[in-house]
């Protein structure tokens, strides 16, 4: 029981890290330096826990948050559904955030049974 409470620390820094800038009203690009800390500490406990699939696309999103491209983007602004690719990072931030916790819950649902 008490590994089970410090194999724990790390995805909830990292959880809580990236759910800090992903409620965040508004974020400039540096901000988006602070995610090395919770990116590196979920990787490492995808890493150990066996879940390749989930730290490669977590490294993916992470990645593709340099590579967005406002200028291409924009025309996509106020046109409805479209308007989220308008927005690439809050969508690659969010998409971190549903495989840390998909991953969480999946981990947590398996131990109980």
């Amino acid at each position: 029981a008490r590994n089970e409470g410090r194999d724990s620390v790390a995805p909830s820094i990292g959880l809580l890290g990236i759910l800090v800038l992903l409620l965040a009203p508004a974020t400039a690009t540096y901000h988006f330096i602070l995610f090395w800390l919770p990116t590196a500490l979920l990787l490492d406990w995808m890493i150990r826990a066996n879940a390749p699939v989930h730290a490669a696309a977590l490294l993916g999103f992470y990645s593709l948050i340099g590579f967005c491209q406002y200028g291409h983007l924009l025309p996509f602004e106020g046109r409805g559904g479209l308007t989220v690719l308008a927005y690439t990072r809050l969508l690659l931030t969010l998409a971190m955030f549903i495989t840390c916790v998909h991953l969480t819950w999946n981990r947590a649902t398996t131990r109980q049974a």
